[in-house]
């Protein structure tokens, strides 16, 4: 990794450019849904059957590598996360004081079970249904895929992994220390030291720019915010922390998780360890 001035290693520098109106500002203003006259007839095209069957064919798909190793997830039950959500929301508190131990493997199951997983089925027409989460998607398309990077928890080995929400499992893509590795794309991070979980949180942006175009790379981002929020939830009831991070290298990670950064490329990402 290229040295920076000693001291400012973890920093960015702000030019004077950045404070001008930058293309993110653009886009912004580019995918605003504008007011026009339109008639739809009788039916919404939207819901013809043909784009139903497109629509129904794509939603909710995932991400699946079966010929890898697997672990079974199995979650706490859900009478063990009773503490009243009035409780979680007035005690929220980012808490980066990780201890070095590990987290259980039910742990890290609850985690993603019930802050990513299936929780149940949608009703889309008549005898007619598909997967629904615990998170909202916009249009129940579900572009998101979790990789679960495993640093310390207990009976699962170090690596790279990949949740796989319909078979509520994870398959091991690499495994071997690679904390050095994610420091270092961190920044180097120093909370990575004691870090028993990182959870990277990827789109693929075809599964919602069919439907929506361009406001699609909206929708995502959004989307997985709604998701590590539930994440960070999750893990206060269970008395772990869970700390949302955007300073990282993107291709970095993207490349230790083995993704094109394009097609589908890394949004969001956030560690997780004992308290």
């Amino acid at each position: 990794m290229a040295k920076s001035p000693q001291g400012v290693s973890r920093y960015w520098f702000v030019e004077p450019s950045d404070l001008e109106t930058r293309l993110s500002q653009d886009y912004h203003e580019a995918t605003k849904t504008s007011e026009f006259l339109f008639s739809f007839g009788a039916e919404d095209p939207k819901r013809s059957p043909a784009v139903m069957e497109i629509i129904n064919a794509v939603a909710g798909k995932s991400k699946s590598y079966g010929y890898f190793p697997r672990i079974n997830l199995t979650p706490a039950t859900w009478e063990n996360l009773d503490t009243p959500i009035g409780t979680l929301i007035k005690s929220r508190r980012t808490n980066r004081k990780l201890l070095e131990k590990p987290i259980t493997l039910e742990e890290l199951s609850t985690l993603l079970v019930y802050g990513a997983g299936i929780n149940g089925a949608i009703g889309i027409g008549e005898n007619t249904s598909r997967d629904g989460r615990t998170y909202p998607s916009g249009g129940g398309l579900y572009p998101l895929e979790i990789y679960p990077i495993i640093l310390n928890v207990e009976g699962v080995e170090e690596g790279v992994y990949h949740f796989d929400v319909r078979n509520q499992c994870i398959n091991c893509l690499e495994s071997g220390d690679v904390r050095t590795k994610v420091k270092e794309a961190y920044l180097g991070e120093k909370m990575l030291e004691k870090a028993a979980v990182c959870f990277f949180v990827t789109a693929i942006f075809k599964r919602t720019s069919f439907k929506y175009g361009e406001r699609a790379y909206r929708l995502v981002n959004i989307e997985a915010g709604h998701l590590i929020h539930n994440v960070m939830y999750v893990g206060q009831a269970l008395g772990l922390s869970i700390i949302p991070i955007n300073g990282f290298f993107d291709r970095r990670l993207e490349k230790l998780i083995n993704v094109d950064g394009i097609e589908e490329s890394i949004l969001y990402t956030a560690i997780g360890g004992c308290v």
